[in-house]
């Protein structure tokens, strides 16, 4: 044993170099969504040992007896080779056989095979009688499973969670309200609003500098980058000897990213930080840019997703699409355009979502009855209809995750997916679970949807491998453990 690692664990063996690639810890986010029986051996031409950047994330992911480090001389000839860099991934198999692969989730996909990866296992003696907080927003649909889970977790190692919610639902978005009693330590702060975007919620707690003393927490993890949030839990954190964390799923891609003003303010917030969260691939890339020496786990941004149902398969053909239409953002508009130029195709396309943009489609799909726009929806109503349903379609023109095409693949749908919805580096495998376009032309999208339409067997097996692809490692209970191997980041720097 070397520092802490073990030599000779390997049962299907990765390695990956120290000296070729430039981006050693996505060879470490990699291994921690992979089965428990492929394990990573990272070798250099000399001794130079595991960085400690490298060694602190797979600290954090529970991942030190599936790693080791050998000199270049006593690598196993029969490991699969894996070069990691900011441009993708390359895998070169004993045979000498090598493939290009563009995401993380590619990477994964392409290793992993599909098969089941156990939820991470935290070194206990990192979380034992901690504290932790949470610091967010709202007590969402999708937050609200998630934090009781994490409790759970946490409680059986003796530690505690308690979440700060700085508001409740806001009636103009009540679709996001759990309605579910919430079975966690929590509280909600007083705060005020700014006028700076419609139907936001409020953006300046009250009191939070003073809730964070008295529970006393050990670890802080602040959601998104908001100075009023995260500059008093930071002094909070120094008062009490304690770690703070980010917890986001901003991207490079986002408007907000493209700020210079913004990009130097978020770069002065995460110097007070000591780890990160981020939702996926796409979010650790930009915490990198933000940050290349802060270190991050992968969340695994997700939802509750339900049991799938047998599909019918008989026309017409179910085709399902969700988004706000505040703005043309979610490209609904593609979609409409695309059945103008298949009017032979039999399907009906069910729409959910309202905005300001509802009444303009509505009058842009006019004479097809093929396309229904019903409006916003509750979270159980459009998850029954993505059981019933054929396809989905998710069409967006950015995307800083995309919640619903989690729901769809976990559902077991076909899925046709915009390379811009960022869920898609970590999830999809083009001709494998989903269809992935780059662009939004129409014609691709109808082109597309008629393929599918006129192949029942391609559908199922998408749908199939989409489910696969979310039980295998991208359900809440893996969540549940990212968020906490976050919180073990956070407890093995506590001041």
């Amino acid at each position: 044993m070397r520092d802490g690692y073990v030599q000779d664990v390997a049962e299907v063996p990765l390695a990956g170099s120290l000296e070729t690639c430039d981006r050693p810890d996505l060879l470490i986010h990699l291994l921690a969504q992979l089965p428990h029986d492929v394990n990573l051996r990272l070798f250099a031409t000399s001794d130079v040992g595991i960085p400690a950047g490298v060694d602190r994330l797979a600290n954090g992911y529970g991942l030190r007896e599936r790693v080791s480090f050998v000199t270049k001389d006593r690598l196993r000839g029969d490991a699969t080779l894996v070069e990691a860099t900011s441009r993708g991934f390359v895998t070169i198999e004993p045979t000498g056989a090598r493939r290009r692969l563009a995401t993380l989730g590619e990477a994964i996909e392409a290793i992993g095979a599909g098969r089941f990866s156990e939820p991470i296992a935290t070194p206990a003696a990192l979380l034992r009688q901690r504290r932790f907080a949470v610091v967010t927003n709202l007590p969402t649909h999708y937050r609200v499973p998630l934090f009781s889970r994490v409790a759970a977790l946490l409680a059986d190692h003796g530690a505690s969670l308690k979440v700060f919610f700085t508001s409740h639902v806001p009636e103009s978005r009540s679709w996001l309200s759990s309605g579910d009693p919430l079975r966690f330590d929590h509280q909600t702060l007083r705060s005020v609003g700014l006028p700076v975007r419609r139907n936001r919620p409020p953006a300046l707690p009250f009191g939070l500098r003073a809730a964070l003393a008295r529970y006393q927490a050990d670890v802080i993890l602040v959601a998104g980058f908001s100075p009023s949030v995260i500059r008093p839990a930071v002094r909070v954190a120094r008062d009490l000897g304690a770690s703070v964390g980010v917890w986001t799923g901003e991207v490079s891609s986002g408007p907000t990213a493209q700020s210079r003003i913004r990009r130097a303010t978020r770069q002065r917030l995460i110097e007070g930080a000591d780890f990160a969260l981020a939702y996926g691939a796409a979010s650790l890339e930009y915490m990198h840019r933000l940050g290349p020496e802060l270190p991050t786990i992968i969340g695994r941004n997700t939802t509750s997703i339900l049991p799938p149902r047998a599909r019918r398969m008989a026309p017409p053909m179910r085709i399902v699409a969700i988004g706000d239409l505040a703005d043309s953002r979610k490209g609904i508009d593609v979609i409409v355009d695309a059945l103008g130029l298949v009017r032979n195709v039999e399907c009906v396309v069910d729409v959910f979502g309202g905005g300001a943009r509802l009444a303009a489609l509505r009058q842009r799909a006019s004479g097809d009855k093929r396309v229904r726009l019903h409006g916003p929806a509750s979270t159980t109503e459009v998850l029954e209809r993505l059981q019933e349903a054929d396809l989905f379609v998710f069409p967006t023109r950015f995307d800083i995750f995309g919640l619903s095409l989690v729901e769809a693949m976990g559902s077991g749908l076909a899925c046709v997916v915009s390379r811009c919805a960022n869920a898609a580096e970590d999830l999809c495998m083009h001709e494998v679970n989903s269809i992935v376009l780059d662009g939004h032309d129409p014609a691709d999208w109808a082109a597309t949807i008629e393929r599918l339409v006129g192949d029942p067997t391609l559908r199922a097996e998408l749908g199939r491998r989409a489910r696969a692809t979310v039980e295998a490692r991208w359900t809440l209970d893996h969540s549940a453990s990212a968020m906490v191997a976050g919180f073990a980041l956070g407890a093995g720097v506590i001041r």
